[in-house]
């Protein structure tokens, strides 16, 4: 299907007006070193395929050679990249990231293919979001765990304050 693959993550909410979105690379799967530093702390914007399947809701496709960014453009050349693909990763209408694909091989990305990426990134978009909302309860969790040590200690505190007072 692809050689590489990479998901994108937004870091934070999705700024509203249009404002720049920085995003993380946290999955790479056979991109090179020199790609991966570049796509660290990308923007949205600055990806055009992906952005454009931002925009759109659905999964798109551009030969590298219409990549509007000369920097980024040169960086997929070097990698040997020919074709790019994106999905974004959406959790109802809250974006999330962006699933990019890419091939090396000189064969454009078909109707069939991006459909079926439509489907694995509504599926992955889930499942981010619900890794999302686990971490955000193991968080919620351990501020409420600090919490109960703090009234804990407090209590404790006081008591001995009576004891004392009262010797």
């Amino acid at each position: 299907f692809a050689e590489v693959g990479g998901v994108l993550l937004g870091d934070g909410p999705r700024p509203a007006g249009g404002q720049p979105w920085p995003l993380s690379l946290r999955v790479n799967v056979g991109a090179g070193e020199p790609t991966v530093r570049r796509l660290q702390g990308v923007h949205l914007a600055q990806l055009a395929v992906s952005g454009l399947a931002a925009a759109r809701h659905h999964s798109m496709a551009s030969p590298v050679a219409d990549v509007p960014d000369p920097e980024l453009r040169r960086v997929y050349q070097e990698e040997g990249l020919t074709h790019l693909a994106a999905t974004p990763l959406q959790a109802g209408e809250e974006l999330l990231g962006i699933l990019g694909l890419a091939r090396r091989e000189a064969r454009p990305f078909t109707d069939d293919d991006l459909r079926l990426l439509d489907v694995i990134g509504g599926e992955l978009g889930g499942a981010v979001h619900n890794l999302q909302l686990y971490e955000q309860l193991g968080r919620s969790n351990e501020e409420l765990r600090q919490t109960q040590q703090m009234v804990l200690q407090q209590e404790r505190l006081r008591a001995l304050g009576e004891m004392a007072s009262g010797i």
